[in-house]
């Protein structure tokens, strides 16, 4: 009887013994290289803070760039997730996009005006992401045009195309330029606010710089406009290549992971925004958020020095403090924002410079506000970006 006891007893125990082992081991799923680069944090520090270089956070330490003497960029990022999955993508028009997949972004304010940025693939707390459709429901990529936008007609109809070997079109006013890109068609649209944070972001993270000519210069000393399509650098989106960017010597025309001329040669419209300029104070509105104070009140360029994020969100914001001499762009972000004085007219957003405007008003951060006429119809150096934002299709029941 107790050898019987004894026997089961074991047998018990070497039921639990197993079981525990395939918690332990048998059941345990595996985490793959993807979900490891997918819960990776990639951060820089005090952005703002006066100088242009950032301090790297979190997993960003240890990342660096450097160039070559043939203009080619080189990046520790390429397999660091979402620069290892952003890929060329060709629609059934022939129009060619950058796609980017989704990420998280956490904003912690500080306060003397400065703020720390940092991104992941995975939703940690306090995170959120830009990557949504315009119902606030998250999606999955977006796709930046890879060219500027050229316009076409065809059939009676115009649209803007991002196709390679045409001479981007300028002295289009803000509400043809939104007109046209969606012209092609359901979720396309004009460059827009939240894909001017997403590329914005992508470029402070990997570059760990609010000087962005520093790494591309852009076509901003030119006579004329550089048609599209400056040469292919292959595997550009960093899967299989190092080479994650170039610039052409001749003409400063380059491309940031496979988007050309991102800032210089044309300045861009952004869809999304919009400055309440018939009254005293300045206010910025976006599609979602009203009211935002922004101290950019001067009709000539001047430094910007710090943006202001908006709360509760994952935008940088608009600039908050400015350089009151109008001539020191060696500080801060080393581009400059302007706003024409008409206090008659809301005033649109248009980024970036285009090819005659020189180092003090072009760049990724470069911010000018006009009428929907004034910029584009006046200096002819205002033009547009195809883009797709998928939407999420709510199911009828």
């Amino acid at each position: 009887m107790k050898k019987s006891i004894k026997i089961i007893s074991f047998v018990l125990l070497l039921a639990v013994i197993t079981g525990i082992c395939s918690i332990l081991f048998v059941n345990k799923t595996p985490i793959s290289d993807y979900d490891r680069s997918l819960r990776k944090i990639y951060g820089v520090a005090n952005v703002g803070q006066g100088y242009s270089t950032l301090t790297r956070l979190e997993d960003s330490i240890g990342h660096s760039y450097y160039f070559t003497r043939d203009g080619y960029v080189y990046s520790s990022f390429n397999n660091s997730y979402p620069y290892s999955h952003m890929q060329e993508i060709t629609d059934d028009y022939g129009n060619e996009f950058i796609k980017v997949p989704k990420f998280y972004t956490r904003i912690d304010k500080h306060e003397d005006g400065t703020f720390d940025l940092l991104i992941s693939g995975y939703k940690y707390d306090k995170f959120d992401t830009l990557f949504k459709d315009e119902n606030g429901n998250e999606i999955e990529y977006v796709l930046i045009g890879k060219y500027e936008g050229s316009l076409i007609e065809d059939s009676g109809s115009k649209y803007i195309v991002s196709k390679k070997d045409l001479i981007p079109t300028t002295n289009l006013n803000f509400t043809d330029s939104l007109d046209y890109c969606s012209n092609n068609g359901n979720s396309y649209h004009e460059f827009d606010y939240k894909i001017y944070n997403i590329v914005q972001q992508l470029f402070l993270i990997e570059f760990a710089t609010t000087d962005s000519q520093r790494v591309f210069q852009g076509v901003i000393n030119s006579t004329e406009i550089v048609k599209t399509g400056i040469g292919s650098l292959g595997d550009n989106n960093g899967l299989y290549s190092n080479a994650i960017g170039y610039e052409d010597p001749l003409t400063g025309a380059f491309n940031y992971r496979g988007i050309e001329n991102i800032w210089g040669n044309l300045s861009t419209w952004v869809k999304g925004v919009y400055m309440d300029n018939l009254h005293s104070d300045l206010l910025i509105r976006t599609e979602n958020h009203k009211n935002l104070s922004v101290h950019v009140e001067t009709s000539f360029p001047v430094p910007i020095l710090q943006l202001s994020p908006i709360d509760g969100t994952p935008y940088l914001g608009f600039p908050s403090l400015v350089s009151n001499g109008g001539s020191s762009f060696s500080s801060g972000f080393n581009d400059s924002c302007s706003y024409q004085t008409n206090k008659e007219a809301y005033l649109y957003l248009c980024v970036g410079g285009s090819y005659n405007q020189k180092l003090i008003n072009s760049g990724l951060f470069c911010m000018k506000w006009g009428t929907e006429h004034y910029w584009s119809v006046s200096d002819f150096k205002t033009g547009s970006r195809l883009c797709f934002t998928p939407k999420i299709v709510s199911e009828v029941v």
